[in-house]
């Protein structure tokens, strides 16, 4: 599992002023990937929807990986995110959601691009990418 916090770290490096300063980004508000590299994505038994979310005054972010839950630091540079070294649970899951898991880590193990498209976010890199949009409120 080492590998895997790995893999999270390179999405979780950004500073807090240029997630505060990019307009892409909503600080304090829970992302939710609906896509990973082309497939919609959706909670199954064992399997939670990634999400991602930013505290821009701690330079932190926190979620869920689809199954363990995980947390550290972000970077971001030059239109690009990264993030630091991460935490997470060691949960174990069945087929198929710990292969989605270590899918969703592969693609945020890198440096990251960000784009912004029909007010969804995409995080896109050499490993993947990721479809985000800001998780609805509960009722």
């Amino acid at each position: 599992m080492p590998s895997y916090a790995k893999l999270l770290t390179a999405l979780l490096l950004a500073s807090s002023i240029a997630w505060a300063a990019d307009p892409i980004l909503t600080p304090g508000v829970e992302y939710h990937v609906i896509e990973m590299n082309g497939r919609k994505i959706a909670p199954a038994d064992d399997f939670r929807v990634p999400t991602i979310l930013i505290d821009v005054d701690e330079a932190r972010i926190s979620g869920t990986s689809g199954v363990n839950n995980y947390g550290g630091s972000y970077k971001l540079e030059k239109g690009k995110v990264q993030f630091g070294q991460l935490i997470s649970t060691m949960m174990a899951a069945p087929e198929p959601a710990m292969t989605a898991e270590q899918e969703f880590l592969k693609v945020v193990a890198v440096p990251l691009t960000l784009t912004e498209k029909d007010g969804k976010l995409m995080l896109s890199g050499k490993k993947g990418n990721v479809v985000l949009e800001k998780k609805s409120p509960s009722k």
